[in-house]
């Protein structure tokens, strides 16, 4: 691909279809505006923007678009919502991962149903159509309650709702029930995909990096639009160290969390190379058909 070595690669990007400011068009044109050449669709818990994503980037000359998704995952009996993976170059239409997919779709739409009720009770006016229409039929989040409450002027702040309402041990937070950390990893490479551990500067979890890695992880993101540089060598030694592969992306969700960071990483092409051949291994054996006992 023409400029690849200069124009690099954003493996974590948010559209409407999770809580992303962008329709799949709009992130499209924002990626070809910023000349990446190379970007993932990771929606939380859905899959549903990676085609009309590509549909619009190659209809502009946009980047190449790789399909892939971000879980929520708990580690253990440890239920919160902390560590995340991301799993890249996977088959969206996998059965198993389009029925998990569904379950954690429920799952967010029955926890958000129970925070809006919460704040009901707390005297907070909110209606579930204020909550699902902002998620554009996809999968609803926490962010989308923030965003409403920010609409009906109850908080001045998306960060405010968080703070004050939403956040975890706030008066309205319901924990969600989320698959643990094998399981999802193991989800990830059925589908044929490589899974790496998301942001890991943001949830602060390196203590838990040897338990992922025994669960099978490929790779941990490296690189990230809120990771200064210290943290990038601090996980880039981890990473060598623990033998897993480097990833990276903005984690850009537009402008629902305050900026856009879309183009702020641009992960080298050996990086995305060798990625996309752990995915094809897994693809692989995926496809092998299982022997039958005797």
């Amino acid at each position: 691909m023409k400029g690849w070595k200069t124009l690099g690669a954003d493996l974590h990007l948010h559209t409407r279809c999770s809580d992303g400011a962008c329709s799949p068009e709009e992130l499209a044109a924002a990626a070809r505006t910023a000349n990446l050449a190379v970007i993932a669709v990771t929606d939380h818990d859905s899959t549903a923007g990676i085609a009309a994503t590509a549909r619009a980037s190659a209809e502009i000359g946009g980047p190449q678009v790789v399909a892939g998704v971000e879980f929520g995952t708990a580690l253990g009996d440890d239920a919160r919502e902390e560590i995340h993976i991301v799993g890249l170059f996977l088959d969206p239409e996998n059965p198993d991962l389009r029925a998990a997919l569904e379950t954690g779709r429920r799952r967010r739409l029955e926890r958000a149903l129970q925070m809006i009720e919460a704040l009901n009770r707390l005297g907070v006016a909110l209606r579930n159509d204020d909550v699902l229409s902002l998620a554009d039929g996809g999968s609803v989040g926490r962010l989308h309650i923030a965003q409403a409450l920010l609409r009906l002027r109850h908080v001045g702040s998306v960060g405010e709702a968080f703070q004050r309402w939403i956040g975890q041990g706030g008066p309205a937070y319901v924990p969600r029930r989320r698959p643990g950390i094998g399981e999802a990893i193991a989800l990830i490479h059925r589908a044929g995909g490589a899974a790496v551990m998301a942001h890991p500067a943001k949830t602060g979890r390196d203590a838990d990096i040897p338990a992922l890695v025994a669960a099978g992880i490929d790779g941990i993101e490296v690189y990230n639009g809120d990771q200064t540089r210290d943290r990038e060598d601090h996980y880039l030694r981890l990473a060598a160290d623990y033998g897993l592969l480097v990833g990276g992306g903005s984690d850009c969700h537009g402008r629902n969390k305050e900026r856009a960071l879309i183009g702020q990483v641009r992960l080298a092409p050996e990086r995305v190379e060798a990625l996309r051949r752990r995915a094809q291994e897994w693809k692989e054996k995926s496809e092998c058909p299982r022997s039958s006992k005797s």
